[in-house]
């Protein structure tokens, strides 16, 4: 597999289907496609330049223009890694995606942060940026975690402090904004993956593949429900494996440390269609 790279503010190569393939062999075999995999870099690029976050500006380089609102922002985040997807149909030979890169400076706002211990922004921050995620069912490599990572000199490297850990904040930055619940494995196609954060809620809809004898896998930290959280599914029986509950649809999870997590398994029911999972704080 070739995963192909590009810069956060360049543009992404172009790959025609006779760039696509190998030359055929001297046995005479027909020619091979290389699978190609689009890992393009994406910034919040005003964040990540200014090294502030108000929720309700952004700039947005391709199409070079100021957006302005809590909702047009993450409506114009959804937007840009559409793009990037749609790019990989139309110029990658509808290459699969990875958003290789993307994540935020932990030294905004004049490093408020450092001294008041209050992550609250950086974790908006990085909500809004999974919500656009899920929203295109896409999977990233979130930039970074720098072990020696410090208040005076960041990640040690070009003035950067992308770091989601540092010693000296006690370790992990801005958990809740990416220790999120997500679906793991799935048996069949994600229709919808959603996660809203404020009201403590995350459904999955799932059309299952009835070839496919493994469960889905769901992962859902308790950081996110510390009072616990009920679960119910339709058109699928839910199960806790190491608490043993078995073709339940409705089930609770209790409140417990929130370093602790859980693993759902989702088995669809023969003659299902759709699969929905809902998770619920309570």
């Amino acid at each position: 597999m070739i995963f192909v790279e590009s810069s956060p503010l360049g543009e992404m190569p172009a790959f025609t289907d006779a760039s696509l393939e190998t030359p055929p062999q001297e046995t005479g075999n027909a020619p091979e496609v290389s699978t190609l995999v689009n890992e393009t870099h994406w910034y919040d690029s005003l964040t990540l330049t200014l090294k502030r976050w108000t929720g309700f500006l952004a700039y947005d380089s391709t199409l070079q223009k100021v957006i302005i609102g809590p909702r047009a922002v993450r409506r114009n985040f959804r937007e840009a890694l559409a793009r990037i997807v749609r790019y990989s149909r139309d110029f990658m030979g509808n290459a699969p995606t990875l958003l290789g890169e993307f994540g935020l400076p932990f030294d905004l706002n004049g490093r408020k942060a450092f001294r008041s211990g209050d992550f609250g922004v950086h974790q908006r921050a990085l909500s809004a940026y999974y919500e656009a995620l899920d929203a295109n069912l896409l999977s990233a490599t979130l930039w970074n975690y720098t072990a020696d990572n410090t208040h005076a000199h960041g990640d040690g490297w070009n003035g950067e402090d992308l770091s989601v850990f540092c010693v000296e904040d006690g370790g992990g930055r801005a958990l809740a904004g990416f220790v999120r619940p997500y679906a793991m494995a799935v048996a069949g196609n994600i229709l919808r993956m959603q996660f809203d954060q404020g009201h403590g809620r995350f459904i999955l809809e799932y059309a299952p593949d009835t070839s496919i004898s493994a469960p889905s896998e769901v992962f859902v930290p308790m950081l996110q429900f510390p009072r616990g959280a009920s679960i119910s599914v339709s058109g699928a029986t839910v199960a806790e494996p190491s608490l043993k509950i078995e073709g339940k649809t409705h089930c609770a999870l209790a409140p417990t440390e929130p370093e602790r997590y859980f693993m759902l398994r989702l088995d669809a029911k023969p003659d299902a269609q759709r699969c929905r999972l809902t998770i619920l704080r309570l």
